[in-house]
């Protein structure tokens, strides 16, 4: 089973306190959220989300050479192990995918998922079966995923 999952599910963000920080994005840029209070605001909506286990932001960093995927803010312990592997690892998984195609990407079952069969064995094992990754976006510019994981196949 899933260590360190969170015992009691964070409350959404205020819609008026998201508004402002999408605004406060596009004015200043992906690098406004370095700030961790702004990470937090988009990554509580998603652990509210019913059987959520654990849910993080990953943004790309374009650094030298390839960009990479970091994930800046996680909800549970487990959430940095599973995408530790996924991008320094594996290369492959559904935040990797959905921020390749710009689309969200879900999977009810990723032991089973042909997609990434390294990763869903992986995480399987861990107590980990479901997963739904969303671009976050500002304006026209992918800047990352919102990335949510469960416990339970869907």
């Amino acid at each position: 089973m899933v260590e360190n999952s969170p015992q009691n599910i964070a409350a959404p963000a205020d819609r008026e306190q998201v508004r402002e920080e999408i605004r406060r994005l596009r004015e200043e840029g992906a690098g406004a959220l370095s700030d961790q209070g702004a990470l937090e605001v988009f990554i509580a909506p998603a652990d509210a989300i019913p059987g959520v286990d654990g849910a993080s932001v990953a943004l790309i960093n374009e650094g030298k050479g390839l960009p990479v995927l970091q994930t800046a803010s996680a909800t549970a312990g487990f959430v940095h192990d599973i995408e530790s592997f996924q991008y320094n690892e594996l290369g492959e998984g559904p935040c990797i995918t959905c921020v390749h195609t710009g689309r969200p990407t879900v999977s009810g079952s990723l032991a089973a998922d042909e997609r990434w069969p390294r990763f869903g064995g992986r995480v399987g094992r861990m107590g980990v079966h479901s997963a739904l990754s969303l671009p976050l976006m500002v304006g026209e510019q992918l800047i990352g995923a919102i990335n949510c994981y469960a416990c339970l196949l869907y």
